[in-house]
């Protein structure tokens, strides 16, 4: 029959095990996400880039926007304005799709592409670990262990 003491330490080293597994992947994931501006724009540039990026003023864009919003109406769920490494407007639809477009002349420049689509599935797993209810928190769980 097992101590006490040995059933403890089979406990611990199993709860350390799961938990470590996570929290490694997690990550592993958060530090592939960090990168996910830089690598998007150099696999999309059609996307997410425009010439001229200096003459793209702040109010030039809030004006796309708006403009973009008017002519779009009640389909649209959200707008992204250029961050980072991305220099051109991103609507989110409530259908689902995302489309870009020129701050300036407001062109479409098409949908999210295959690279765009892994970030965004990245993302998810770090977050949730592909379980949509729980995983969060199973996350936080496994991080507060290691505290």
């Amino acid at each position: 029959m097992l101590s006490f003491n040995k059933i403890i330490r089979k406990i611990h080293l199993w709860i350390g095990l799961t938990c470590g597994l996570i929290v490694s992947f997690s990550g592993i994931t958060g530090s592939l996400y960090v990168w996910q501006p830089e690598i998007t724009a150099v696999l999309n540039p059609r996307l997410l880039k425009i010439e001229n990026v200096e003459n793209n003023k702040d109010a030039t864009i809030l004006k796309s926007a708006v403009s973009l919003m008017e002519a779009h109406k009640d389909s649209i769920n959200k707008i992204f304005l250029p961050y980072r490494e991305q220099q051109t407007i991103a609507i989110q639809f409530k259908n689902g799709k995302t489309n870009y477009y020129h701050p300036i002349t407001h062109e479409s420049l098409g949908e999210k592409s295959v690279s765009i689509l892994f970030f965004d599935s990245l993302l998810n797993l770090h977050r949730t670990l592909g379980i949509p209810k729980i995983g969060k928190y199973i996350l936080g769980t496994s991080a507060s262990y290691y505290f």
